[in-house]
């Protein structure tokens, strides 16, 4: 084993020993393109170092280093910072504790980086139900899909702004030259609520540099029974509304300007859906739970309006 590995597989973990044994394994198990060199940090964001013995357990009888790493500042932006601090590799990959990554993912990460001069690559996740004959609906079990539709290695879409549509820190490889500038990577001002990774992605396509879209360097999110359920959904819908909104005001330049816009449209499209969820509950639709969501992901777009109104003003069943 050579002092300098190629990539740092990060993996962040929070109390969840079953599924960072799991993702341990996964990686343990993935296929080599050569004499590639790999190590693996697993970031205990507990304030216990909880997986310490788990970790050093596992690395006993690894065939490629295993290195704990405790952050105790429960965020994961500072987590994720850390590892990036810790890694040793001129790539770092991160795989969240409940992602499998595929046997081919490495094979896979090292030629879409290599072979397109990549900065920063986005792979495909794959929804896997975590109870065997767990009934989930599939359009919710959908919502954990990461399927960009773009050919292998093609450069991803970049809005004017940086935002970039689709993309998430789980799955995600980046070269640290290039996407690595010595400061905190990820802003801890979202790392309680999420959207660390929306700003990350939108300061990184503002600089435009080349992030790729790799459908074969495939993973596995696995998705437990909760997580499946319509609450839960539209409760990630509205939170991932809001911590866009919060992302693009504060990567704009006209913040007041970019906050009402953003009031003004997200009022005016979870109005209409709000009707419409209210016709289909009133024809007794299958599809008003869809409006729910839908309805939801608007409001959240309304920077003033926070989940618990949200719930406060419900419209029939839960909202």
């Amino acid at each position: 084993m050579s002092a300098m590995p190629l990539i740092s597989i990060v993996i962040c973990t929070l109390r969840r020993p079953k599924h960072l044994l799991q993702a341990l394994d996964a990686c343990l198990s993935l296929r080599s393109p050569g004499a590639c060199e790999v190590e693996i940090l697993v970031v205990d964001n507990s304030l216990e170092a909880s997986a310490r013995d788990l970790v050093l357990g596992a690395a006993a009888n690894a065939p490629i280093p295993i290195r704990f790493v405790h952050e105790p500042r429960t965020s994961i932006a500072h987590a994720r910072n850390t590892g990036v601090a810790a890694s040793h590799a001129p790539l770092i990959a991160f795989i969240d504790d409940d992602m499998r990554p595929s046997s081919a993912w490495l094979v896979q990460v090292m030629r879409g980086m290599e072979l397109e001069k990549a900065d920063a690559l986005i792979g495909a996740i794959e929804p896997v139900p975590e109870e065997e004959g767990q009934e989930a609906d599939p359009r919710l079990l959908d919502m954990y899909r990461r399927d960009l539709r773009l050919p292998e290695g093609s450069s991803l879409p970049v809005r004017k702004n940086g935002y970039i549509s689709g993309v998430g820190t789980g799955n995600s490889v980046l070269r640290r030259a290039t996407c690595v500038d010595g400061v905190e990577c990820f802003d801890p001002a979202f790392g309680r609520t999420g959207g660390e990774d929306t700003d990350f992605f939108q300061r990184l396509g503002r600089r435009r540099l080349k992030i790729v879209w790799s459908a074969q360097a495939l993973a596995y999110e696995i998705v437990s029974p909760r997580r499946a359920t319509l609450d839960y959904a539209i409760y990630s819908a509205f939170h991932g509304s809001q911590n866009f909104a919060r992302v693009t005001i504060k990567n704009s330049r006209h913040r007041l300007r970019t906050r009402m816009a953003l009031a003004a449209v997200g009022a005016a499209q979870g109005s209409a859906r709000l009707c419409q969820y209210a016709l289909l509950r009133l024809v007794r639709s299958d599809e008003a739970s869809y409006a729910q969501l839908s309805a939801a992901a608007a409001l959240g777009k309304i920077p003033s309006v926070s989940y618990t109104h949200l719930r406060a003003h419900e419209t029939g069943r839960n909202l």
